[in-house]
């Protein structure tokens, strides 16, 4: 059986006099926090953060971090060890690419267990952690609804899969309530009193409004709560070089790891960030960009091999960009003359003057039949 149990802090049982360790197990446990402006709830992740690092330390922990930051808070702890995506609110590219990633890794880990599940398994795949650090702001972008359902799937059925969530909300609202029946833990940091009962569905007191101070659930009961900071002198930029320190290189990240592609791609920059190119891909090829989701290289093949290559889009979307990518690869070549079909609106006229001006032939003709008998000539 796996087990990864993070303590994240105290808790009052008075009943048995005792102040025992707030423990939660990612394997079996998706998380809910709650809590109102600066009552704890994003220093309780980067605790979360730091208590499984600190444990890779000493056990064989295999855990991918996906971090969607919507309170930008967690800026400082984006390049920790296990943290294979940190996407901001305004990430769009980066948080269509994370859900695409969960949805295949939710599909090959289903693949990879079979019949069994996560905890289960003799040999588990990689587990991953969902953290959303501002759900309500989440939710809140009409332009992030299509990921409304994904997020549902993921928490219904994640678990067992080996995928936990744990997300900040400032309040149960809209599609959080749709949400909270698949999370066994709760926690509720300082919140208006009427809203304890949306959380935990039961009536209880509510807490000393201190920060960090709150309620969590435990076996049906819900108990006061003091949660553990993530360090007690270091700033997080300090905390976080330690643990790094501390920590060897994690190869079996690689394969979870979301590159971040550069605002501007080229080619040179293509060749870092790409992973490999697609199996198949042609040698001495043109490398025109990176795969979407992948990112892998995608590459066409050299103009003395390709017999036609069609480049379709609006006007001032890429077309001219990647026709001049090709051209650049035929400029190479010492025999090549270029053919240009013109309409009358001159639309090809600045990468006519970019080919002449590195000293080729280019002939330009305005009818289709003097267009295919320059072609024929070529060919022959």
């Amino acid at each position: 059986m796996n087990e990864l149990n993070l303590v994240l802090g105290l808790y009052d049982n008075p009943e048995n006099q005792l102040q025992p360790y707030y423990e939660i197990n990612l394997y079996r446990n998706n998380l809910a926090i709650f809590g109102t402006s600066m009552s704890g709830k994003t220093t309780l992740i980067k605790t979360i953060l730091v208590r499984l690092h600190q444990i890779a330390k000493t056990e064989d922990v295999k855990d991918a971090v996906y971090i969607l930051d919507f309170s930008r808070g967690l800026d400082e702890f984006k390049n920790m060890p296990f943290v294979a995506s940190y996407c901001l609110s305004d990430n769009e590219d980066n948080i269509r690419i994370l859900f695409k990633t969960l949805e295949e890794r939710l599909k090959s880990n289903s693949d990879k267990l079979g019949e069994k599940i996560f905890i289960d398994s003799d040999a588990p795949p990689i587990h991953v952690t969902l953290i959303i650090d501002g759900i309500n702001l989440f939710l809140a972008e009409e332009h992030y609804n299509v990921y409304h359902e994904k997020l549902l799937k993921l928490a219904r059925e994640g678990i067992s899969k080996g995928i936990d969530i744990i997300f900040t909300a400032s309040e149960p609202s809209g599609l959080v309530n749709k949400l909270l029946p698949s999370f066994n833990r709760l926690i509720a940091f300082d919140l208006p009193k009427d809203k304890y009962m949306d959380v935990f569905s039961v009536k209880v007191e509510k807490p000393l409004v201190t920060p960090g101070r709150g309620l969590a659930n435990i076996d049906g009961k819900v108990y006061e709560f003091q949660s553990f900071l993530p360090h007690v002198e270091e700033s997080d930029k300090d905390l976080v070089e330690k643990v790094n320190g501390d920590m060897s290189a994690v190869d079996w990240l690689k394969e979870c790891k979301i590159t971040t592609l550069p605002d501007v791609l080229k080619p040179d920059n293509a060749l870092v960030t790409g992973a490999e190119s697609k199996d198949g891909a042609y040698e001495n090829g043109v490398l025109v960009g990176l795969d979407y989701y992948s990112h892998k290289r995608v590459v066409l093949p050299p103009l003395n091999k390709a017999q036609s290559i069609a480049i379709y889009g609006k006007k001032n979307y890429g077309q001219d960009n990647l026709l001049k990518l090709i051209v650049n690869n035929a400029l190479g070549t010492e025999d090549v003359k270029f053919v240009f079909w013109e309409d009358g609106r001159k639309a090809s006229a600045d990468i006519i003057e970019y080919i002449r001006s590195a000293g080729k032939s280019v002939e330009v003709v305005e009818k289709k039949v003097d267009f295919v008998r320059a072609i024929r000539e070529v060919q022959e």
